[in-house]
């Protein structure tokens, strides 16, 4: 598990958490041009399989909402934002999808990245709810 980034959120209970995931886009690069080489991209996952290099890219556009209490007090709180990887190759009988031929299985990987999504209260940091 790591730490990807941190945000100041006002005290208080929340009801939901939403979160998105958007291809980069022109005012994104104009804001910050580290995005330029990723313009209508959202994901990109480099590895390996059978020994192959494979860089899997997508223009993934998604966006979830988590209904439960979320409560933010004085002091730090955490929420995990979990993204389960060990699910995106996976085919739904077991197989192995592959993403060296995005042709092929890009949707359903894309279908899997959005199914390993999941946010919670996560306060003792150990990646599980609390």
């Amino acid at each position: 598990m790591s730490k990807v980034f941190d945000a100041d959120v006002p005290q208080g209970t929340y009801r939901k958490v939403k979160f998105e995931i958007h291809k980069v886009e022109d005012s994104d690069v104009n804001t910050d041009a580290r995005f330029a080489g990723l313009k209508n991209t959202s994901v990109v996952i480099d590895g390996t399989v059978d020994g192959k290099a494979f860089s899997f890219v997508s223009a993934l556009n998604e966006e979830q909402e988590r209904d439960g209490t979320f409560s933010v007090g004085s002091g730090a709180q955490n929420l995990t934002l979990n993204l389960d990887a060990t699910k995106w190759f996976v085919a739904s009988g077991g197989g192995r999808l592959d993403p060296s031929d995005p042709g092929v299985d890009k949707s359903k990987i894309e279908q899997n990245i959005k199914g390993s999504i999941d946010a919670y209260d996560d306060d003792d940091q150990n990646g599980k709810r609390d």
